[in-house]
């Protein structure tokens, strides 16, 4: 069978109607935000993009897998950037393997330390992540994903995003560690925050 365009695919997900609103929540305004957060859940559905306005912006790419950066309006109007992960399935077709928004610099809460604001995706063989970096003025240039069994990803800050892709399985959390020019550690956190540490097995 001829290999599918990776780009179409990504483009007839998120162009198809959000799904209908299953629950609704307001969350607690995050400190430096300017505001609340609206946590939704939709029944099954795409992302009402609106095709004209798709812009690919960045991409990490594997033989078998990648991770896409789009932008685009969707159909109530809003500015949505979006992370974008294919997999290239046996039969030599790309299909969609799960996405995450990435806030846009002024949606992203204020933080005293350097911070990547991260969404992203993982199973067995398959680890997926991309966000957008708050240094602070600290000229962060690169950032690693530092698991407990070893593995490490790391990405150069590229308009300040960064993207990860990988065929191994990860035990998470991992330790987000972020370097300036002179490559000195100059922040660190955990991704994702809330999963409790479980021991990995084997």
């Amino acid at each position: 069978m001829e290999e599918n365009d990776p780009r179409q695919v990504i483009i007839d997900y998120i162009c198809r109607p959000q799904g209908p609103i299953i629950e609704e929540k307001m969350q607690p305004t995050p400190a430096g935000a300017k505001h609340a957060w609206r946590g939704i859940t939709r029944a099954s559905g795409g992302l009402g993009a609106k095709e004209s306005t798709i812009q690919f912006l960045q991409q990490r790419s594997m033989p078998d897998r990648q991770l896409h950066l789009v932008t685009f309006e969707d159909e109530e109007g809003r500015q949505v950037s979006w992370f974008c992960c294919l997999l290239l399935e046996p039969s030599g077709q790309w299909i969609f393997a799960g996405g995450a928004g990435g806030a846009r610099v002024e949606e992203m809460p204020k933080r005293e330390n350097p911070w990547v604001n991260m969404g992203g995706g993982w199973k067995k063989n398959l680890f997926w992540a991309g966000g957008r970096v708050l240094d602070n003025g600290l000229n962060v240039v690169r950032v690693r994903l530092v698991a407990e069994n070893g593995i490490i990803l790391e990405d150069t800050v590229q308009d300040g995003i960064v993207m990860f892709v990988s065929n191994e399985t990860l035990p998470l959390p991992v330790q987000v560690e972020l370097y300036d020019g002179a490559g000195t550690l100059v922040g660190t956190h955990m991704f994702p925050r809330h999963l409790p540490r479980i021991p990995h097995e084997g």
